[in-house]
């Protein structure tokens, strides 16, 4: 099995792991990929480098309290798609995405671990954060995995909690400060910048008249974006070209105030984006989105906007 290329399942009934082969499994939800995330992921690589063992990663494809708890359910920071490719990029040889739903979080914690952690991944190693819990009413976590460890002979390891600034680096902290606008403190926490995907709609084209043409994004609902405000980012075009931009997101109070909008700017760029998927990486925040008395106003900070991008930017992205 090469980690270049590692086995994918999905489905619980595909999970297929030759009992003699000893398999360090890492758990947890992974929202995010972040720094403490990472740091499981490489602590089961070593281990599995010492005994001459192969890594396994389970996790699910979306976030249990949807299911659970779905009116308090956070926003997700990755999809399954991008935390599948941020997983891989860490080379496990195996990696499980689970889609989490009514009939999985109905298994007690104690089955769980017999019939899926035991029974199919044969884990020699088990290796979680201090925060994780599973299993029906979420009543299994670090003690539980280390009695039936001892019990059914696998060893338990909780990583400690990796710090950003003196406090615990969490999937909730790193939505804060989203939430806060601080897109810098996220991608501190995550080792890259928060991205997030949309589809270019055709807008009222208000911006093309005053010499700003934006591409409106509907953007996946389930996907935490930053707080309101104008942010510098980098936009991602199908194919790989990127583009440096500057993004508003908001109600656009000075020509609309009634719909929350996604636009992206894209520096020097010309052409017809409509239906495209574009991806976007956040680099900065610029200001508060706010009311301008008149379009002129608007079109003046417009520039003072752009010129601060291409500061942040330099100008190899346009």
């Amino acid at each position: 099995m090469s980690p270049d290329n590692p086995k994918l399942f999905e489905l619980l009934s595909d999970i297929r792991v030759k009992p003699d082969v000893p398999i360090i499994l890492t758990i947890g939800t992974f929202d995010g990929m972040h720094r403490g995330h990472q740091a499981l992921l490489r602590e089961a690589g070593r281990r599995a480098r010492e005994i001459n063992g192969l890594t396994a990663v389970l996790t699910f494809q979306n976030h249990p309290r949807a299911v659970l708890e779905p009116e308090s359910a956070p926003l997700l920071l990755t999809n399954w798609e991008r935390k599948k490719q941020l997983i891989q990029s860490h080379n496990p040889d195996i990696v499980t995405g689970l889609r989490f739903d009514r009939e999985l979080a109905r298994v007690e914690a104690a089955d769980f671990v017999r019939d899926v952690i035991h029974g199919r991944f044969h884990a020699q190693v088990v290796i979680s954060g201090p925060g994780f819990h599973f299993g029906h009413n979420r009543l299994g976590g670090p003690n539980l995995l280390e009695q039936l460890g001892r019990e059914i002979g696998f060893e338990y390891f909780c990583h400690e909690y990796i710090r950003y600034k003196g406090e615990p680096v969490s999937s909730t902290r790193i939505r804060r400060a989203l939430a806060e606008g601080d897109v810098e403190m996220a991608e501190a926490m995550m080792t890259r910048p928060h991205r997030f995907q949309g589809t270019v709609v055709t807008g009222d084209k208000i911006g093309r008249t005053i010499g700003f043409p934006t591409a409106n994004l509907v953007t996946d609902p389930e996907i935490m974006l930053p707080a309101n405000g104008v942010y510098v980012v980098k936009v991602f075009l199908p194919g790989g070209d990127e583009w440096g931009g500057m993004m508003n997101i908001g109600w656009r109070p000075t020509v609309d105030g009634k719909s929350h909008r996604v636009e992206a700017h894209l520096l020097g760029f010309e052409g017809d984006l409509v239906d495209k998927k574009l991806e976007i990486e956040m680099v900065t925040r610029l200001r508060d989105e706010r009311r301008f008395s008149g379009i002129d106003d608007l079109r003046e900070q417009l520039e003072k906007d752009r010129n601060a991008a291409i500061n942040v930017l330099g100008e190899t992205l346009f």
